[in-house]
Order: C-alpha cells, then sequence, then structure tokens
C-alpha cells in the first residue's frame, strides 16, 4: 500500500519495503504470527491514518506553500510531545509549535490544541491558520514514517 505522503524514488520504497518484510518477518518469529498478516495489519494502521487526515477534508500536502521551506521535528518521549521548527536559512528559529502523541496504545497524536505559533525571538504568539495547521500536521506524518518507521494516527477536531 503506498502512502500519502510517499513522494520517494522506487529505490527508496524498495528498500522500505524489504525492511518492512524483515520487520514483519522478525515479529512473525517472536509471537507466531504469520508474517503477511503483520503486514496487513500494518496496511490497515496506515488506511486509518488517510482516514483521519480526512477530517480537514482533504489530504495535506508536506510541501504546502503556506509553510516556510526550512524546518525541523524533534520529538520527546519523555514529555511525548512533539515540536515543529520553522527556521530561516541560518537555522535560526523564526517560529514553532508543538503536539502531544501518545505511543502506548499505538501511535497517534492529538491536535485539538495545535492553534498558535510561538515567535521566540518576538516572544509573541500568533494564531495558526487552518491551511498551515494541515501542513503542519502534514509534515509531522511524514517526518514520524520516514524517521521513526511509524504510522501516526491523527486525531482531534472531534474525532477518537
Amino acid at each position: 500500500m503506498s502512502h500519502p505522503f510517499d513522494d520517494r524514488d522506487a529505490a527508496d520504497r524498495a528498500y522500505d519495503a524489504r525492511i518492512r518484510r524483515l520487520r514483519a518477518d522478525e515479529i512473525s518469529r517472536r509471537t507466531g504470527r504469520p508474517a503477511d498478516e503483520i503486514l496487513a495489519g500494518w496496511d490497515a494502521e496506515d488506511a486509518a491514518f488517510a482516514r483521519r487526515l480526512s477530517v480537514w477534508g482533504r489530504q495535506a500536502d508536506p510541501d504546502d506553500a503556506t509553510l516556510g521551506p526550512h524546518f525541523r521535528v524533534t520529538s520527546e518521549m519523555r514529555g511525548e510531545t512533539i515540536h515543529y521548527v520553522e527556521t530561516d536559512e541560518a537555522g535560526a528559529v523564526v517560529r514553532q509549535t508543538s503536539v502531544p502523541f501518545f505511543w502506548t496504545a499505538g501511535y497517534e497524536i492529538h491536535v485539538d490544541g495545535l492553534r498558535y505559533w510561538w515567535h521566540p525571538a518576538r516572544r509573541v504568539e500568533s494564531a495558526m491558520s487552518d491551511a498551515e495547521r494541515r501542513a503542519v500536521v502534514a509534515r509531522i506524518v511524514a517526518w514520524a514514517r520516514r524517521e521513526q518507521g511509524v504510522a501516526l494516527v491523527v486525531r482531534g477536531d472531534g474525532e477518537g
């Protein structure tokens, strides 16, 4: 199953498929569950993720022009928080926002509170537009998939 934000080339997709299969085989050896069943479960999680994004009425684009081109995403397990940080070309923080995540019953983020930007240089908050919010969520989900190897379930706005 392709991922909604899978814009990588064929070699990257083939490598990811191979690693995914190796992970499923390892889990199968440890749990006794068939690897194909594990892969099907992961596909179902990906489909659930895509449905969650439809809360906003469309698949958000992680390259949405409403956001800056320079950004980083970081997480802190202890605080169960994901930080989205936009920077200028020199790496100085321009604005940032954070969203809570939970991992004890699957990987999910709760986006109800994702409404404001913090501008540290000016020490002020500003409202986040709906388009920015969708794009930030899309970038966070793409980051989690690419860097952490997980499909985040998006919860909020009356969902879940």
